[in-house]
């Protein structure tokens, strides 16, 4: 079994993503997820990813832009759905050109109020139509050699996508 390990860019010091590569190199690390605020995003950060692996011996192995409607796929606004799209979209391109994992959250938030939400509600018919609908608009812009995960999220931060059937 060959077991490979990677570290959140954020979680590692360096001024610079390879600078950051060469430390988890050192540590031991294969692999390096890459999360970059849609505002922040720059062309040489491609550039850089697409040279890292050479570079320092790890690879991108997850990329994904976030922003305040990162895990709003299903907002009920849609100017912060279509927001979220199309960063996720981006988000695969990049991916793409890497060879790396991307993910999409359904809804990603905490709870608020407590008490939890019930873990085992269904989706409605329409809001599972409109989820299908986006899970293949993104699944159609994954090209081979990049995946995009999604990520079921646990009873804490989503009130459905909580069971494998799900």
């Amino acid at each position: 079994m060959d077991i490979k390990l990677s570290c959140t860019a954020n979680m590692v010091p360096g001024e610079s993503l390879t600078e950051k590569a060469h430390l988890l190199r050192k540590m031991g690390y294969d692999g390096m997820a890459i999360f970059v605020d849609a505002p922040d995003w720059k062309d040489e950060l491609l550039d850089e990813m697409l040279q890292m692996e050479e570079k320092t011996g790890v690879k991108p192995c997850e990329f994904v832009l976030t922003a305040g409607y990162y895990g709003h796929l299903m907002n009920k606004d849609p100017q912060i759905r279509a927001q979220a799209l199309e960063a996720y979209k981006q988000s695969i391109a990049i991916a793409n050109k890497i060879g790396a994992i991307t993910e999409m959250e359904y809804e990603y938030r905490t709870q608020d109020p407590l008490p939890l939400f019930e873990p085992y509600k269904q989706m409605p018919p329409e809001e599972k139509e409109l989820y299908l609908k986006i899970v293949n608009e993104l699944g159609g812009c994954v090209v081979d050699g990049a995946y995009m995960l999604i990520e079921s999220c646990n009873r804490y931060e989503t009130k459905y996508l909580t069971r494998l059937c799900d």
